[in-house]
């Protein structure tokens, strides 16, 4: 027969064991929101620098006086542009990936917490789409 003391103390193995679990998702959710933070601040200085090159893609400039040649090695801004738009929608692929990563973290976190824990997981999963919408 096992003994109330042995019950509880498997019980309260087990609660710290959970709980422990938990702290380790909630860190891994963490760790991925700091890389997530970073490259929404990449895909930003992208966004302005794109905007800046599109801004100033039409003018011309006659205020050079040096040695003129014929040939150019110049990237006409078209396709800087372009090269601009293929790095953000990677940067938003990426970013998404990401935010599904953090949501799982979050959601395994959740799990722990019962019912409640169920109804958190739904509205983090909305959460998640609707930041993913408007990334």
């Amino acid at each position: 027969m096992v003994s109330n003391a042995s019950q509880q103390a498997a019980i309260q193995s087990q609660i710290s064991s959970a709980r422990s679990k938990k702290e380790g998702y909630l860190e891994e959710a963490k760790k991925v929101k700091e890389i997530y933070d970073e490259l929404r601040k990449i895909k930003s200085e992208f966004v302005k620098q794109k905007k800046a090159v599109a801004s100033k893609k039409d003018e011309y400039d006659d205020s050079w006086t040096g040695n003129l040649h014929d040939t150019k090695f110049v990237t006409p801004a078209g396709n800087l542009i372009s090269y601009f738009d293929s790095s953000i929608k990677a940067m938003d692929e990426n970013i998404d990936e990401l935010l599904i990563k953090i949501n799982e973290y979050e959601n395994k976190a959740l799990e722990m917490d019962g019912l409640i824990g169920q109804l958190g997981i739904l509205l983090n999963n909305i959460s998640g789409w609707i930041e993913s919408f408007f990334n």
